[in-house]
């Protein structure tokens, strides 16, 4: 079995694009959603643009409205925030996830947004500096196996990411920030603080299809 990050390649794959944070991407069985948090408030994108201050540290709260488990692959100025696999959302849940998976499951720099002049920004010319781009993938349908009551399900091995239940982060404000974007200016994303946000691997297979949340970040 192949590694999801491989599934980009698979020909058979058909996608669903979104732009904007609050925008859901719906299927039949459900939707998903992701919004960026700043102070642990939402941003309100306009036109799939999301205004915050420069050299503020956010979040990104990640919704699956679905029956079925999904996996989040994420990539933030065109660089995947983990180097272990995907994020689990369980079904009918949510995950607030603030920080890069990038050298271990237990600790790691939050996610900061800062000018291009910032000396940390790798590559200030790179074209998808600001852009945050999230690919959600539903759990296979499983069939079980009845035998004496008990039902029986395969396992797999897929190389994806769970949040340590006791570490969820899913309390926020309702109120939207409202920035015009006229006056906002593009930015990257560098890590900030550390944070102590732990993960887990488990085990997962996956549909093919996919559905896409494209938010632009600036800064004022």
């Amino acid at each position: 079995m192949k590694k999801i990050l491989a599934y980009l390649f698979v020909l058979n794959i058909i996608a669903s694009f979104s732009y904007g944070a609050s925008i859901d991407v719906v299927e039949k069985i459900g939707s998903f959603s992701c919004t960026v948090l700043a102070n642990g408030v939402p941003i309100k994108e306009i036109d799939g643009v999301a205004v915050l201050q420069f050299d503020s540290e956010y979040k990104l709260l990640l919704k699956n409205n679905n029956d079925r488990k999904a996996v989040a692959n994420i990539t933030i100025d065109g660089a995947s925030i983990s180097s272990f696999g995907d994020l689990v959302i369980n079904a009918n849940s949510e995950v607030t996830l603030e920080r890069f998976i990038t050298k271990s499951l237990d600790s790691g720099k939050r996610f900061k947004f800062v000018p291009l002049d910032n000396p940390e920004v790798d590559d200030p010319a790179r074209i998808e500096n600001g852009v945050i781009r999230v690919e959600f993938r539903l759990e296979k349908k499983q069939e079980y196996v009845q035998l004496d009551f008990w039902h029986l399900a395969p396992i797999y091995d897929n190389g994806t990411l769970d949040l340590d239940s006791d570490n969820l982060d899913i309390t926020f404000s309702s109120t939207n920030i409202l920035v015009s974007n006229t006056a906002a200016h593009p930015g990257a994303t560098i890590g900030g603080s550390v944070s102590e946000q732990k993960f887990h691997k488990v085990d997962i297979e996956l549909d093919d299809k996919i559905y896409i949340i494209i938010i632009k970040l600036k800064g004022v």
